[in-house]
């Protein structure tokens, strides 16, 4: 019995040895922006590789920034049924992970990790213009969000999923979550129409509420920079700076900015508070359920799997794995446009408000009645 425990063991840090190479050659070869051979080094994700949920977060990334949105949303939908696994897993089982090291245990993702797998899924359907689709992601970032059990929220996730409602036809829906994106701003306000605006009060007035139904407007999700590696250290900062933004442009006209609504260090290092504080309270005593719950995690328990998670997560300690290819900075441009637009220039600024790079493009770029809708990211991972 010992013999074999042991050779389970040895198997699955194997397993374990070859997806971190694979995601070492991967996400070098993301940053320089041979997305081809990122996803060939990807291509295999088996079923029990405990970086299984890890290699999909990667590769879905990596085929939507080549532009390949069905095959990235199909490794995202993966990914998400096997969190949800991962969070049904009884205490009797997943106990035996405590007697393994570090390397074995299985990549399960972060609360703000999660909550981004469904936002950018949502990026997705909005390029397929499958607009219920992204309705859906719209409510499952909702069901992450309300029940984060103290990590961090985020304005940008929220933002989106508001916009994928108001698209959806969900007025009602999407002006609660616009509210919850405002709640979460300081410098900003968003009205309860989506409409973003600089404020010294973070409070929306009526000019950010009103908006002409009749006039066209585009509505960009901008990605910038590189997010936190698994040490939490963030490659690229000092050419960003704190505050980068991009300007909207067509035919040589600024048609307006964007506004940082996200930043996956800020919410890398608010989990890591949060976990500190869960250890040293050993707050985790009041969140062990009882195996009867827990194997019994079902769709009207919600928040049942992410209480499990937490229990186990903050005392078996962190592997040092994250999911390496979300960006940094996350914006939304909200902003007037022709009627007949085609093509949309980005320019981005980086430190002290400098030009760092311009990007020109026509795809994607959908429409839905009087709103088009596309997103980018910096840099050679431009398609």
């Amino acid at each position: 019995m010992r013999a074999r425990a042991l050779a389970l063991v040895l198997a699955a840090g194997c397993l374990s040895g070859c997806a971190s190479t694979q995601l070492r050659s991967a996400r070098k070869d993301f940053y320089a922006g041979n997305t081809a051979n990122a996803a060939v080094t990807l291509a295999d994700a088996p079923a029990e590789d405990t970086n299984r949920v890890l290699l999909l977060m990667e590769r879905g990334m990596v085929k939507q920034v080549a532009g390949r949105y069905k095959a990235s949303a199909d490794d995202w939908v993966a990914a998400v049924a096997a969190i949800d696994e991962l969070d049904k897993i009884s205490v009797s089982r997943q106990a035996a992970s405590f007697v393994t090291s570090e390397s074995v245990k299985t990549f399960r993702g972060l609360p703000y990790e999660r909550t981004l797998l469904h936002a950018f899924s949502a990026l997705n359907y909005f390029a397929l213009a499958m607009w219920d689709d992204a309705a859906v992601e719209a409510r499952n970032i909702i069901d992450r969000v309300e029940n984060l059990n103290g990590f961090p929220d985020d304005a940008y996730s929220r933002y989106l999923s508001a916009f994928a409602l108001e698209l959806s036809g969900n007025a009602d829906g999407a002006r609660r979550q616009y509210e919850a994106a405002d709640a979460l701003t300081k410098t900003l306000a968003i009205g309860s129409t989506g409409r973003i605006e600089p404020s010294a009060t973070g409070k929306a007035t009526d000019e950010t509420n009103r908006r002409s139904e009749d006039a066209a407007e585009l509505v960009c999700f901008i990605s910038i920079g590189r997010g936190p590696d698994g040490y939490g250290h963030t490659q690229g900062r000092g050419r960003w700076g704190l505050t980068p933004y991009v300007e909207v442009m067509r035919d040589g006209k600024r048609l307006g900015r964007s506004y940082a609504l996200g930043d996956t260090a800020s919410l890398y290092a608010a989990t890591q508070s949060k976990l500190a504080a869960i250890r040293a309270a050993k707050d985790v005593t009041r969140l062990v359920l009882k195996e009867s719950l827990a194997s019994s995690v079902a769709d009207d328990h919600p928040g049942l799997g992410i209480l499990l998670w937490i229990a186990f997560f903050a005392f078996e300690g962190q592997p040092d794995r994250r999911w390496e290819t979300l960006p940094l900075s996350l914006h939304v441009a909200r902003v007037p446009c022709p009627d007949d637009l085609r093509e949309v220039t980005l320019v981005y600024h980086g430190r002290n408000g400098g030009v760092e790079e311009r990007q020109t493009y026509s795809a994607p770029l959908t429409r839905r009645r009087n709103t088009f809708v596309t997103f980018a990211r910096n840099g050679p991972l431009r398609r």
